[in-house]
This record gives structure tokens, sequence and C-alpha cells, in this order.
């Protein structure tokens, strides 16, 4: 005598089997991906949710859970959804306003790059935003692949004439 619920009924189309079975077999996919796919196609098949679990590591509850959304929204129940969370306080046209601040030179009689507390100040002063920490400038920065630090001299050269002698 079986216990709990009884499994819902997972029925695809024949494209929709193939999509999955490529995705399954495809080397880039992302592992979640392949894993929901690979509960879809399991459940069609009509093996138990605790044996699905059991073949691919994973909880019951997680099978449950892609079933179920399989049965309410189909294949493309399986896809990501968005999460909650807190928007962001910085957009993203203040975003490229801080990437194109940091590439500005610092002085034009001094260091080539400008330091984290300068680009803050410069930041705050020029209204690109109202306050930012050293810290979240710094992975704006990182994310926008920008190592101000990193930069040669030779490419911001605090010699007036630099242009001229190139």
């Amino acid at each position: 005598m079986g216990r709990g619920r009884q499994a819902q009924v997972i029925k695809l189309s024949r494209e929709e089997r193939k999509s999955l079975e490529l995705l399954t077999r495809r080397g880039t996919a992302e592992q979640r991906q392949v894993m929901r796919a690979q509960i879809a196609l399991m459940a069609h098949r009509g093996e138990s949710t605790t044996a699905i679990a059991q073949a691919l590591g994973v909880s019951v509850q997680t099978v449950s859970h892609w079933r179920t959304r399989l049965v309410r929204q189909g294949v493309e129940g399986l896809q990501e959804v968005s999460r909650p969370g807190r928007p962001r306080r910085i957009g993203e046209a203040q975003r490229l306003e801080l990437l194109a601040l940091a590439c500005e030179p610092a002085e034009p009689d001094g260091r080539a790059t400008p330091t984290l507390d300068e680009l803050v100040e410069r930041a705050i002063e020029r209204g690109v935003t109202k306050q930012i920490s050293r810290s979240h400038l710094q992975r704006i920065l990182q994310a926008g692949d920008l190592r101000p630090h990193r930069v040669k001299q030779w490419l911001h050269s605090p010699d007036p004439q630099f242009r001229q002698k190139v």
C-alpha cells in the first residue's frame, strides 16, 4: 500500500520530449536546467517521485515541486522565474556614469588614476548619486570589468604634451 498522494501524471508532446532530451545532452546547459529536464522526462515515462529523486540524487520535495510546476504551467514552468528582492538603488544609467567617471584621469599633474575615495567624492559632487560607499563603487567597477588601479601609466600620462610626443 502506497503512502502519500498519488503522483501527478506528466504528458509531454513529441516536440517537448525532443527539446528536453537535446537539453540533457547539451554540454553547455546549466546543471539545474538539465536536472529539471530529466525530472520531466522520467515523470513522462511514469516513474515515481521517489524513484526519480533517488536516481537524480535530489530530494522528493524537489521532484514533487517540479512535477507540480509541469502540470500547472507545462514545459515553460521549468524556466527560471524572477526572484524577490530589493530593487537596485543605483540604476543602469548611474552605473554607466560611474564607470565613465572612473575612466577620467585623476589630476592634470598627478596620478594617472583616481582613488575610490576620490571617485566617491566626484560622484556625489556631480550629482550622479546622493550617496555611495567605497565598497559599493568597487563592486560596480568590478562588474563593469574596470580596474582603474591597473591602468598602465602611458595610457594616461600626466605630461600635457603627451599626445604630440606620441
